[in-house]
């Protein structure tokens, strides 16, 4: 499985080198928005705002994934490298852990 996660990656990889721009997810400015779970609020922000900001910001970046043309790539590395946080391919870590168990899944 360790081989296939490494050749589903150098794919991904050379696939966002092959772009003509780099995409979005690459970009510091929305590092939040890719990986929500290590935001940091301001001070004095409520636990429910937190969350709703969390959300909102993984719904943007899901959009942004949603137009990506190696969405499908991206979200094939996460669900076999069973990547934990951050948006992939227009995947959440929830949206992977319901598949993680269906082998040979091809995601489109």
């Amino acid at each position: 499985m360790q081989k296939k996660i490494q050749n589903l990656y150098l794919e991904l990889s050379n696939a966002v080198a092959d772009l003509p721009d780099p995409p979005m997810c690459s970009e510091p400015v929305y590092r939040d928005w890719f990986f929500p779970e290590g935001f940091i609020p301001q001070k004095g922000v409520s636990s429910a705002s937190y969350l709703a900001q969390q959300k909102a910001m993984q719904l943007s970046a899901v959009r942004i994934c949603l137009s990506c043309p190696i969405k499908a790539l991206c979200a094939e590395y996460a669900i076999v490298a069973q990547e934990q946080f951050g948006i992939w391919g227009a995947t959440t870590p929830e949206n992977r852990k319901a598949i993680y168990g269906q082998p040979n899944r091809r995601v489109s």
